[in-house]
């Protein structure tokens, strides 16, 4: 279930399911690239919970400034800088702080134009860690804590069904990884990947 691939300061660096080496990716510059993108978009906005507008901000924290190219995102961002309402200038302003703020103005993230996106394999890692959630779901369904928020990873350190905490085991394949696999929605972590992946897929093609 576990790839290892690429070295970060002399260590191996270590992916859930598959890795870079794949020939099956999105680029830019590939004729399906955009529309993968915006159908990434898509799937943001319907499981944000906070919302449309918390999703763009989201989206593009963490995917970057390809987003910016996807009509909706970007009919809503002019929306905000059109608008006169309080909420608008709030999402513009944590716009503009992710596009070129400094460091203290963002939180401490880094500026979405740092970012570089490969899509290999997203819907791989999208598939699998879906799922891996709906495991979970029927593990866990009739826990209370899990109902509240089905993100929850605290309990791991004192689950009330030990029997189930070992089937959680068992699905992570490496317990240390466990609190990481549920602790996102598939499509948060699935994303990450793509920009990790992205990131390596830049440094050992540059020059």
């Amino acid at each position: 279930m576990e790839n290892t691939t690429g070295t970060q300061g002399g260590r191996k660096m270590k992916f859930p399911f598959e890795g870079i080496h794949s020939q099956k990716y999105y680029v830019e510059g590939d004729p399906l690239f955009d529309a993968k993108v915006e159908e990434i978009s898509q799937a943001w906005r319907t499981q944000c919970p906070e919302g449309k507008r918390e999703a763009v901000i989201k989206l593009l924290r963490e995917g970057g400034a390809t987003f910016l190219r996807v009509p909706w995102i970007a009919a809503e961002i002019d929306r905000w800088k059109q608008g006169k309402s309080d909420g608008d200038r709030l999402y513009f302003g944590q716009l503009q702080a992710l596009l070129s703020g400094s460091r203290e103005q963002r939180g401490g993230e880094k500026p979405i134009t740092e970012k570089t996106l490969m899509l290999k394999d997203y819907d791989t890692y999208l598939e699998r860690y879906t799922i891996l959630h709906e495991k979970r779901s029927k593990i866990c369904g009739d826990c209370g804590r899990y109902r509240q928020d089905a993100y929850v990873v605290s309990c791991f350190n004192g689950c009330d069904y030990p029997e189930r905490f070992e089937k959680l085991q068992e699905l992570a394949d490496d317990v240390r990884r466990l609190s990481v696999l549920f602790r996102y929605p598939p499509v948060m972590m699935a994303l990450r990947l793509a920009v990790v992946d992205g990131e390596i897929f830049k440094r050992r093609h540059k020059g």
